[in-house]
């Protein structure tokens, strides 16, 4: 299980990410990677649109479609990149209750 209960990731999505990702690499590797690879993915996916149009240099097409501060969706929840090159995620508070979690904003 993901130990990043305060992103609101998809879990399922999330953990079949992570050990894609590992047998891959033949080895376990860090809940952090996948939102690494997250961004990854969306590195990709702009560059071959850049190119795939080719009306600027990719050094100029890229930063303008990565940090147009749309939300993206991976494994690993919801995430934007900011025009200052930055990366938000919208957060997930949860209190003790009674021994356990629960979501702050739940009704």
């Amino acid at each position: 299980m993901p130990r990043f209960p305060r992103f609101d990731i998809n879990q399922e999505l999330f953990s079949r990410a992570r050990e894609s990702i590992a047998a891959k690499l033949g080895q376990d590797v860090a809940d952090d990677f996948v939102f690494s690879y997250d961004g990854f993915k969306a590195l990709l996916k702009e560059s071959y649109a850049c190119q795939a149009v080719a009306t600027a240099p990719l050094n100029e097409c890229l930063p303008a479609k990565m940090r147009n501060e749309e939300w993206r969706e991976g494994a690993s929840g919801r995430f934007r990149f900011m025009r200052d090159g930055s990366t938000e995620r919208p957060m997930k508070l949860k209190v003790v209750a009674e021994g356990g979690y629960e979501d702050a904003m739940s009704p």
